[in-house]
């Protein structure tokens, strides 16, 4: 991506600053509205009737929680650290102790990759110099 911009400005931020500034609108007119028609005398609504609150707060529980881990999953992420991302228990369960895929079985004995026939023990050799740093994946294409 390129950062070279028309305004002068990061693009990105430019545009998260727009989004900001439509958002505080939006959220004023609903405010002002309720402002405007709160002593009107007309019978509304009230909140009880418009909102279900026990639905409500395990609906922003669930997406609060959510949030929670996205950043905490990133986190482990970023510091290459799955086994305490996941525990170490489930680490081993998946991957084997120290991350060694021992005891692997499969249906079959090779993977086919774009009309090619690869072993695993060859698939799995790759995997470990990945792990050990001498290879490196410079790009990868999917269809």
């Amino acid at each position: 991506m390129s950062d070279e911009t028309t305004t002068g400005l990061n693009h990105r931020k430019l545009l998260m600053w727009v989004f900001l500034g439509s958002d505080c609108m939006f959220f004023a007119s609903l405010i002002g509205t309720y402002l405007i028609y709160k002593g009107s005398g007309v019978a509304h609504p009230g909140p009880t009737d418009v909102f279900d609150i026990p639905t409500t707060s395990v609906s922003t529980f669930v997406l609060l929680m959510s949030s929670m881990s996205m950043v905490f999953s990133y986190a482990y992420l970023v510091r290459d650290n799955i086994k305490e991302l996941i525990g170490e228990s489930i680490f081993n369960q998946l991957f084997g102790e120290n991350g060694e895929l021992y005891n692997y079985n499969s249906v079959s004995s090779t993977i086919t990759v774009n009309g090619e026939e690869f072993s695993n023990n060859y698939i799995i050799e790759l995997i470990e110099m990945l792990n050990n740093n001498q290879i490196n994946i410079i790009d990868v294409n999917a269809e």
